[in-house]
Formats: structure tokens, sequence, C-alpha cells
């Protein structure tokens, strides 16, 4: 059986790590189009956790229906496979509901100007001076709250959401709580 050397360790657990932090430090800024409006896409966290998720449940799903195991506690590894396919499932379909979240409000601010699309997909405008509270809501996630009882819900892990969230906080017309 192939041994697992010191360097081989190191790449298998450091790796992924710094290629994770490399890719969470980059791709966080929206770039104005030329009308000046900047939208809130997904960042490249989000798509690398999509993409790699749902391969490696591919894989996974392919292996507990296809392959299987020969080994004599085989009912244990599918029994343990079966829940990470079930696992990554969940975590995907999370995932993906998050991004379609952020497809489907299309999220743009310009100046002191907003506008997005609430859940039945109406456009609507706003201004930062409508704004009356920035909550965090659980991990990463903050949440606007409009003077007239309205709110928005922002991923802090899409593209453009940090520079859009630090626009509104030192905004210098108004103080929202925070």
């Amino acid at each position: 059986m192939d041994q697992w050397t010191p360097l081989r360790l190191l790449l298998a657990f450091f790796v992924p790590g710094i290629v994770i932090a490399l890719v969470s430090r980059f791709g966080h800024s929206a770039k104005p189009r030329r009308d000046g409006w900047r939208r809130i896409t997904l960042g490249p966290m989000s798509w690398m956790t999509l993409v790699l998720g749902s391969v490696l449940f591919i894989f996974m799903t392919y292996v507990r229906f296809f392959v299987g195991s020969a080994r004599a506690d085989a009912d244990a590894q599918m029994a343990a496979l079966t829940l990470l396919v079930i696992v990554f499932g969940g975590a995907i379909a999370y995932a993906a509901k998050d991004a379609l979240k952020v497809f489907r409000c299309s999220l743009e601010w310009r100046h002191r100007s907003l506008r997005f699309r609430d859940s039945e997909g109406n456009e609507i405008q706003r201004t930062f001076s409508d704004i009356a509270a920035v909550q965090s809501i659980g991990t990463r996630r903050w949440q606007l709250q409009f003077a007239d009882g309205g709110c928005l819900t922002i991923l802090e892990n899409a593209r453009g959401a940090r520079q859009f969230l630090d626009a509104i906080i030192h905004d210098e017309e108004f103080e929202p709580e925070v």
C-alpha cells in the first residue's frame, strides 16, 4: 500500500487551504459599468462551492450506486457514503438557493441610489436615505431594513456586497442603525 510521506501530507492539508484563502481574497469588488451602476453578483467562493461541491457530490453518488465496495465492511462503508451523499446534496442545494437569490435580486447601486427586484420580480428603486437599519443576520448575511418596513437580505460573499455595505455604512448624509 502507498505510504503517506510528510510532503504528501503537507500538500494534502495545506494546498487546499491556501487555494481557498487566495480565492476568498480576490473578486470582491464590483466594477462600475459604463452607466455607473455596480451590480452584486456571485463571488469566486460561491462559484467554487457550487462547482467543486457538485463534482464531489456527483462522484460520491456514482461510487455509491455504481461502484460499491468489495471489502468485508462494505455495508458500513456504503452507509457512511450514503450519509455523505445526503449531506453534500443538502449543502449544494442550500448554496444553489443562495445563488438563485443573488441572481433574482439583481441588486445594483450608483452613488446613493439602489435598485433591485423583489420576490415577485418587480423592480424597486430606493435611495440610501430610505434605509433605516443595517443588521447582521447569521453568518455572512446582512439585512437592509427600509423605513417603510421592507427589507432586503445581502450575502456578504457575493461580489460587490462588502463594497455596497461600506458605501451605505460610511455614507455621510445619514447614520443608519447598525
